[in-house]
């Protein structure tokens, strides 16, 4: 009950989620730092208190191997990366860090 996005966050919140996963359609909605996706996704992504992840319904899902973090090095701190690392720890995957300068999009 209650609107979509505030009922996701605060949903997560009560049952203290670690992460979030939107399954998102994939349609062309306003976008966020250039990235188009759906307005809730946006929303929850901008609101929620822990990692968004949203994999698109168009992608064909094969089990993962190797996974790419997208970042800006000059706006986040070693910290950071350090977190990303523990994050994904246990896919047992290989990480990729793409550096990326400037805005998406």
């Amino acid at each position: 009950q209650g609107m979509p996005v505030e009922t996701i966050v605060q949903t997560a919140q009560q049952l203290k989620v670690d992460i979030i996963l939107m399954l998102s359609s994939g349609k062309d909605r306003p976008s966020y730092q250039g990235i188009h996706i759906q307005s809730a996704t946006q929303s929850v992504i901008e609101k929620a208190t822990v990692p968004v992840w949203v994999y698109t319904l168009k992608a064909t899902f094969t089990p993962i191997k190797e996974i790419a973090v997208a970042i800006d090095i000059f706006k986040y701190d070693k910290e950071k990366i350090k977190q990303a690392i523990y994050l994904l720890e246990p896919f047992k995957v290989k990480i990729d860090f793409l550096y990326i300068s400037g805005v998406l999009g």
